[in-house]
C-alpha cells in the first residue's frame, strides 16, 4: 500500500460521518504531497465531497459521500480501505 494509500484510509478515518476542514487534515497528517493527492484521489473515487469555496472566510471542508461511508463502513469491518 501507498503513502497515498496509507494517508487516504486516515483521512476517511478522521473525516468519518462528520465534515472536516482541510487545516485540521493537514495539521493531523502533515501539510505534504501525499495528503494533497489522497485528498484529490478521495474526491475523484467520489468518496469525499468539498465544500467551502477555500480561503479564510470560507475554508475547505471535506465530508465524507454515501459511496464514502460505505467504504468506510467496509474500513472498519474489514480494517482495510480499496482506494
Amino acid at each position: 500500500i501507498s503513502k497515498v494509500q496509507q494517508c487516504a484510509v486516515s483521512i476517511m478515518r478522521m473525516v468519518g460521518t462528520r465534515t472536516i476542514y482541510e487545516r485540521q487534515i493537514r495539521e493531523t497528517l502533515g501539510n505534504n504531497p501525499d495528503t494533497s493527492k489522497a485528498l484529490r484521489l478521495l474526491m475523484t473515487q467520489g468518496k469525499l465531497a468539498r465544500v467551502g469555496a477555500g480561503g479564510r472566510g470560507d475554508p475547505f471542508a471535506y465530508r465524507a459521500t454515501p459511496f464514502g461511508l460505505d467504504a468506510l463502513q467496509e474500513l472498519i469491518i474489514n480494517n482495510s480501505l480499496a482506494v
